[in-house]
């Protein structure tokens, strides 16, 4: 067998088995299939280059380029300080999992309240809100649209007799803010539907122990997750990651801190797959 036949078929069998471990349903696997990909890289520029350095700076490369993003797009990222839910209109024939999901809340005993967007935003971050119709726990399915990039995630929320707000979601990347206190958040992946994700809530308002807030004066759902998305800017600010632009009315973005912490964060994530 030619050699660069035997190169091409090394190369092939890592992509094969980078792909195969990530249609899994375990981040553990899932990141073997991002290191695979990882491996693959470094073997084709070392069979096409024969050189190491071109081998150590593409896989620099892997790493640095996503960094390097995210710390441009800190520095140019603008957004309102009175961004809030304003009513409009999800559409499912864009998003087919956003209709799933939806049928699986309503099994679970979730009444819709309506859709909203975040407005105004930088990227188009569209909720669609459910309320319990006897526990009082919030759903949100939330659609994140950039280009041609989506994402969409499910959560649940409850509010605890002091204040504080406990969420289970799948949100699949770190969060690009620090979490106050009163947010208490379990990032829960290995979920398979919305009923396991809702189970895996339930158990970790127990094994917190935490009592949820019965009382008749709940708020309604977008009044509800304004004073959490409220909560993450006024903390981020307070601390610094975020900060007020005086040449732009109402404008924040991120400080130099932020983008120190973006950075990090993105670079971890690409090391941790």
């Amino acid at each position: 067998m030619n050699s660069w036949m035997l190169n091409l078929g090394i190369c092939l069998a890592l992509l094969l088995g980078a792909y195969t471990f990530l249609q899994s349903e375990r981040p553990w696997l899932r990141r073997i299939g991002v290191w695979l990909i990882f491996a693959s890289i470094g073997a084709a520029a070392w069979f096409i280059t024969d050189s190491w350095v071109v081998v150590a700076v593409s896989l620099l490369c892997w790493f640095i380029i996503p960094v390097v993003q995210a710390a441009y797009l800190s520095r140019t990222l603008r957004f309102s300080r009175e961004s809030a839910l304003t009513p409009g209109t999800l559409q499912e024939q864009d998003l087919e999992e956003l209709r799933i999901i939806t049928g699986e809340l309503r099994e679970l005993d979730f009444v819709l309240d309506r859709d909203y967007w975040l407005e105004p935003s930088p990227v188009r971050h569209g909720f669609r809100l459910f309320q319990h119709r006897e526990k009082p726990v919030y759903a949100a399915i939330s659609v994140i649209r950039q280009g041609q990039f989506s994402l969409l995630f499910l959560q649940f929320v409850t509010i605890d007799e002091q204040g504080n707000y406990w969420i289970t979601w799948d949100f699949p990347l770190s969060y690009n803010m620090k979490m106050p206190p009163e947010l208490q958040v379990y990032r829960c992946l290995e979920a398979h539907d919305s009923a396991e994700l809702f189970s895996q809530h339930e158990e970790y308002l127990r094994l917190n122990e935490v009592h949820p807030h019965n009382g008749e004066q709940l708020p309604e759902a977008p009044q509800f997750f304004n004073r959490i998305n409220e909560a993450m800017i006024r903390y981020n600010l307070h601390i610094g990651m975020l900060r007020h632009y005086p040449q732009a009315s109402g404008q924040i973005g991120y400080s130099w801190r932020g983008t120190w912490y973006l950075s990090r964060k993105v670079l971890w994530e690409m090391v941790a797959g």
